[in-house]
């Protein structure tokens, strides 16, 4: 397969996403009705890291494993020890304003908009004990896929200048989170941009991995939370 096709094939990943989502949806309520949307709503993430692992091998298979381990690499300017857990620290730091800044973003979203339903729920069922395991599993490939591989690829086979191609990748990466709300694609790109100039400034992918897992595992804690307190209610109730 050549550069071109695989370039074209993670820019029509939301779409193949979408198409996926919503033919695993019909069939399961073709199959069981409203207990297989049910069921599909709360495994959706599974199928989810499915598609994204075969992208991301599919990208692995067409790059050595050099040119891979060298977006891990910082820039010369940065090969201290102290200079590069300073960036990591710093990355953290990043990551963090991101969570609290989407939970302003989606309480302001809330608050204008309170009758717009919730894209999805994934405070409820066994999701809330998996995320941290999914994100660690795809974070690394969404970095390598959005920040270190295609923003490369649409600069060499379609000369796009590299602010341009980071402003497309960003997108594209936003898009591909549509399940969560328009509101939440908007600050996923705004993410996907800031975690690009963190990774062409140090020159180390390992940044963007450290920033995205702190946004995500903040989520987690707060998924987690509301998981507790739910079942607390519920319990409660059936007392």
């Amino acid at each position: 397969m050549s550069n071109n096709s695989i370039m074209l094939l993670i820019m029509a990943y939301p779409l193949l996403l979408a198409l996926a989502f919503s033919l695993l949806f019909t069939a399961a309520f073709m199959l069981r009705r409203h207990e297989g949307i049910t069921w599909m709503s709360s495994h959706a993430m599974f199928f989810y890291v499915f598609i994204l692992l075969a992208l991301f091998a599919l990208v692995v298979s067409h790059t050595d494993y050099a040119s891979i381990m060298a977006k891990f690499t910082f820039h010369e300017n940065y090969q201290s020890p102290i200079e590069k857990l300073l960036w990591i620290i710093f990355s953290v730091a990043c990551g963090a304003v991101l969570f609290y800044g989407e939970r302003l973003w989606n309480i302001l979203f809330a608050t204008a908009n309170p009758q717009s339903p919730r894209k999805t729920d994934f405070s409820s069922g066994d999701f809330s004990l998996w995320f941290p395991v999914m994100s660690m599993l795809t974070v690394p490939m969404e970095e390598i896929i959005w920040r270190g591989y295609l923003p490369d690829l649409l600069q060499q086979e379609l000369g796009l200048r590299m602010l341009s191609a980071y402003l497309l990748s960003a997108i594209l990466f936003g898009l591909h989170h549509y399940h969560f709300g328009v509101k939440t694609i908007a600050y996923k790109i705004f993410s996907a941009l800031l975690w690009s100039v963190l990774y062409v400034r140090s020159g180390s992918l390992l940044v963007c991995i450290a920033a995205h897992l702190t946004s995500d595992m903040l989520a987690w804690r707060l998924l987690f939370r509301i998981r507790k307190k739910s079942a607390s209610t519920r319990l409660t109730l059936s007392l």
